[in-house]
């Protein structure tokens, strides 16, 4: 054989290792493509997972917060301990306001307010109500009473408003003047009350009974039982004609004057009380 063939053959040789070589590491590259993907899709499959667990931990607490909820609003659940009152409160009996408070003691403080209030505004005198709790087992109940300023025709009393009501016992206010007129004049009345007063009271006098008719005609009984006749108009100027004449005149006597008629222009007439009998 000579050195050329040799020579070739041995050419032929280390390419064929070479190519070897080369399929043996395209081989292991390969392998290790294939564990990373592998690798790659068991940490998807273990995120995925990851996330239903989440999702699953958090719908058992968001059921464990309703059931406690529910169980938290319980009827005997903070329970109602204690009730404070504010206000003044004067014309309420005590054991009346005692008696409605003490149905809504014990029950949980989640519970419905509103026939409570009701209960209270049903209570004679008390005008407004506000309930309001005060955590973890205290009541504040808020009370305002009727203003009363004066008693209205029979058996009922007229507040500063123009509200009247019908009080259970009218003792506590029979001090006040008596307006006697229409019920839906009765807040007119009261202001024609108080310009009345405003007049009478620099000489001493004050009104006791104020009664408007139905063709809006005044009649005032004052405190010492004299009675001016005013008529339905220039209600004011004859006021003010029967001041001047008191002061000038009439002062001295007017324990024997029964009544004083105002009603005619620029005069007035005088009823004498009968010293006879």
């Amino acid at each position: 054989m000579t050195f050329s063939r040799k020579y070739a053959k041995k050419r032929k040789a280390v390419a064929a290792q070479q190519v070897l070589k080369k399929k043996l590491a395209l081989s292991h590259g390969g392998g290790q493509a294939r564990r990373l993907a592998a690798t790659v899709t068991s940490l998807k499959v273990t995120f995925n997972g990851g996330q239903w667990l989440m999702r699953l931990i958090f719908a058992v607490v968001i059921i464990a917060l309703m059931v406690g909820g529910w169980r938290f609003r319980h009827e005997f659940t903070l329970p109602i301990r204690y009730i404070n009152v504010e206000g003044v409160v004067n014309q309420v009996a005590p054991s009346a306001l005692n008696a409605v408070l003490n149905t809504v003691v014990e029950h949980s403080m989640f519970a419905n307010l509103q026939p409570l209030q009701q209960r209270l505004l049903t209570l004679p005198w008390i005008k407004t109500v506000v309930v309001k709790r005060a955590w973890p087992n205290t009541l504040v109940v808020h009370l305002t009473e009727m203003q009363p300023v004066a008693r209205f025709n029979q058996g009922l009393v007229l507040t500063r408003d123009g509200l009247i009501f019908s009080p259970p016992s009218l003792t506590h206010v029979m001090a006040l003047p008596l307006l006697l007129g229409p019920p839906d004049k009765a807040l007119f009345l009261w202001q024609s009350y108080c310009v009345m007063s405003d007049l009478l009271n620099p000489v001493g006098l004050k009104i006791w009974r104020l009664s408007l008719s139905p063709r809006f005609s005044y009649e005032v009984m004052l405190n010492n039982g004299l009675v001016l006749m005013l008529g339905a108009t220039n209600v004011t100027e004859r006021l003010q004609l029967f001041l001047k004449i008191y002061a000038q005149q009439l002062a001295p006597k007017i324990d024997q004057i029964a009544y004083i008629d105002l009603r005619y222009p620029s005069s007035l007439a005088i009823g004498w009380k009968d010293t006879s009998r």
